[in-house]
């Protein structure tokens, strides 16, 4: 599936910063790109939920944390990468 489908869920991410990487799951709405949604909400910070902080060296990454949020400021990111899947939202 890809991340332009009509449901809502959470979309599969990796976030680049200087000297580090991010792991993770971000929140995309119905009807909406993902680069879209987070151009408009006007919050400083992306939430990810199931977050793994990676620090990067060369060619090499070392995991340095994992989180089950983790807020990263979007004035350091470099490049938001979307995976290929969107995880539907549990119906409850």
């Amino acid at each position: 599936m890809s991340v332009t489908e009509e449901y809502e869920g959470f979309v599969p991410v990796s976030v680049h910063l200087a000297g580090q990487r991010v792991e993770g799951k971000a929140w995309k709405f119905a009807h909406r790109r993902l680069l879209q949604q987070i151009e408009e909400d006007k919050r400083q910070f992306i939430p990810l939920v199931e977050a793994r902080l990676y620090r990067l060296e060369g060619q090499e990454a070392h995991l340095t944390g994992e989180f089950e949020v983790l807020a990263v400021n979007k004035s350091g990111v470099l490049a938001i990468e979307p995976k290929d899947t969107v995880i539907p939202r549990r119906e409850t």
